[in-house]
This record gives structure tokens, C-alpha cells and sequence, in this order.
């Protein structure tokens, strides 16, 4: 039996599953935050940056019946059991409307190349995440929150909303500060909302004055970081935390507490 899965990232939704091939699969999948993640472990680095872009990936049974993997080109796994009309169809579709197969090794035109001014592609952080976030970290309005790549801006709004803190976010996406700027005002809380345009690696993190700090960002983008977030666990009198997404932070850091989200987790460290 064939299996196909299409990923797409969309600005709004972050990285999402369309289609599953059989259709159970991705019923089997209830949990969104589940979903997302299978979904962002698919798509290509620097997809988030591109108008268009797809990868195919097929799972196909051998002669001893494992399992084998490939992505490509859709001429790589030909119709077989558990194949349907409905796979070429969707297969043929989206090549139109976004080209051709992509090999999820090669980076292409708009990958970040591991550069420290992009330390995670833009995903949007579910509300069932930015929940568990804030439950873990237990804000009050004497807090200022950090996020460092906050994008859009969606957890420091739903931060200062539920808990009346400070918070400040660093974005190097000039768009996306924009966004955040204007997520800040519509929500009423600008005055106490604050994202600076600018690269993390370059900004002196210790002295934003965070209490508390929460992380998007993929396991590279954590190892540069957090070596400049660990010391404001103890600089802040004992009282600042920090609370990674989907990825621990980097050299065994213990972690204090653990929501889980599905698959993912957010991880609590004091």
C-alpha cells in the first residue's frame, strides 16, 4: 500500500497537513498541534520564504515488507495498492500551481542556509500552544515576557491580554514587526507590547529586563540562543523561567515541567 501525505505552509495557519493518502490517516491525526507538527518535519528549510513550493514524499513496502521512504518527483512511486484517482489527481494539481517535486536535501533559492539571522522559519504558534505557554509560565503584571523570533506577535498579545505583563519581542522580519505591531494596537495593549526590529544573535538579551522567556525556534536556532537566555534564569533573583515549543533546549538543561500538545511538547525551565 501507498502512502502519501501533502504539506503546505500557508502564512496565516503555519504548516499544515492537506491531504493523506488513504483519507484515514489524516483522520486518525485529531490533534491539530499533531498535524502541524508532521506537517513543519516535512517541508523543505527555507519553504516558509517561497511563493510556491512542494514536496512529495512516498512510502511504499519492500519485498521483506519494510517500509522504504523517498521524496521527489512524483514519477518515484507509481500507482499501486491503496493508490487512487484521487492521489494523481491531487498530485497533478498541485504541480501546476506550485511546480515540481523538490528534494527535501537541497535548499534552493530562499533557504535560510543556517544562517543565525533566521535561527526558525515564521510558524505560527497555535492557540493551544500559546495556552500551554502561558500556564506554564504563570505571568502577573509584574512580569515582562521575551520572544525571541516572535513573528506576528501573537504570544506576546495573548500574554499581556491574559495577564496584564510587559512584553518585548525581537524580529528580524521587518513584515512580521510590522504584523506584530499592528496585532498589538487592534488587541489594545501597544503600550505594553514592544518588538524591536533586529537580529537576536546582536541584541544584548540581558538587558530587555524579561522575567520570563518563551521559544519557538528549531534546534540550531536554540543552541545559539540559549547560552544568552540561560543567564537570565539566575540574574533575575531566582524568578525568571523560560519555556521552549515543540524542541528542548540544548546540552541536557533540566526541565521543570511539561504540557503536552499531542507529538510536541512545551517544556517549562527555572
Amino acid at each position: 500500500m501507498a502512502l502519501v501525505f501533502v504539506a503546505e505552509f500557508d502564512i496565516g495557519e503555519g504548516s499544515t497537513l492537506r491531504h493523506a493518502e488513504p483519507a484515514g490517516l489524516l483522520a486518525r491525526a485529531e490533534d491539530g498541534a499533531e498535524r502541524a507538527a508532521v506537517a513543519e518535519l516535512m517541508l523543505p528549510e527555507g519553504s516558509h520564504h517561497r511563493e510556491a513550493d512542494w514536496t512529495y514524499f512516498f512510502l511504499r513496502p519492500a519485498a521483506d515488507g519494510q517500509l522504504s521512504a523517498r521524496c521527489g518527483e512524483p514519477a518515484v512511486a507509481p500507482p499501486g495498492e491503496g493508490w487512487t484517482e484521487k492521489s494523481d489527481q491531487l498530485l497533478a494539481e498541485s504541480s501546476k500551481a506550485g511546480g515540481g517535486g523538490r528534494d527535501a536535501g537541497d535548499e534552493g533559492e530562499g533557504a535560510t542556509g543556517g544562517s543565525a539571522a533566521h535561527l526558525a522559519p515564521f510558524n505560527p504558534t497555535s492557540d493551544a500552544a500559546v495556552a500551554a505557554a502561558l500556564q506554564l509560565l504563570q505571568l502577573s503584571p509584574e512580569d515582562t515576557l521575551l520572544d525571541v523570533g516572535c513573528g506576528d506577535g501573537r504570544v506576546l498579545v495573548a500574554a499581556s491580554l491574559a495577564s496584564g505583563c510587559s512584553c518585548v519581542g525581537v524580529e528580524t522580519d521587518p513584515a512580521l514587526v510590522a504584523r506584530a505591531a499592528a496585532r498589538a494596537e487592534a488587541a489594545g495593549v501597544a503600550d505594553r507590547v514592544r518588538v524591536i526590529h533586529a537580529d537576536a544573535t546582536a541584541t544584548p538579551l540581558a538587558e530587555l529586563g524579561a522575567t520570563a522567556v518563551f521559544l519557538y525556534l528549531v534546534p540550531k536556532g536554540l543552541a545559539i540562543v540559549w547560552p544568552a537566555v540561560k543567564p537570565l534564569l539566575v540574574s533575575a533573583g531566582g524568578i525568571a523561567r523560560a519555556v521552549t515549543y515543540v524542541f528542548r533546549a540544548p546540552d541536557g538543561e533540566a526541565v521543570e515541567s511539561e504540557v503536552r500538545l499531542g507529538p510536541v511538547s512545551c517544556f517549562l525551565y527555572a
